[in-house]
């Protein structure tokens, strides 16, 4: 039986890949725009503060289950170019027998 509790993954990022991540967050509508990528920290000392992830677990939840719908398509298109690229290489090697390569 399926438990309905949520799961928490940490995901961490380095402090150039932060601000990259929240970018695409607010790309992908799902972190509104302008928002400080670090707050000040409740409280805290003056200056300590704390990332602002607002948006970023959505995004990143988007993005796996978009991955996840568009793969059958994706294996489709390789599948498509593979069969291309063999028949390119058996006109080439058709063209080269008769002698026009």
């Amino acid at each position: 039986m399926a438990s309905k509790t949520k799961i928490c993954i940490k995901v961490y990022f380095n402090p150039t890949n932060f601000p990259i991540a929240a970018g695409i967050a607010e790309k992908m509508k799902k972190r509104r725009g302008g928002l400080q990528l670090f707050t000040q920290k409740k409280h805290g000392l003056a200056g300590q503060q704390v990332a602002n992830t607002d948006g970023i677990g959505r995004a990143l939840k988007a993005a796996l289950w978009a991955w996840d719908k568009n793969e059958a398509s994706r294996l489709e298109k390789a599948a498509e170019f593979a069969r291309r690229e063999e028949n390119l290489r058996k006109e080439r090697e058709d063209a080269e027998r008769a002698g026009l390569i």
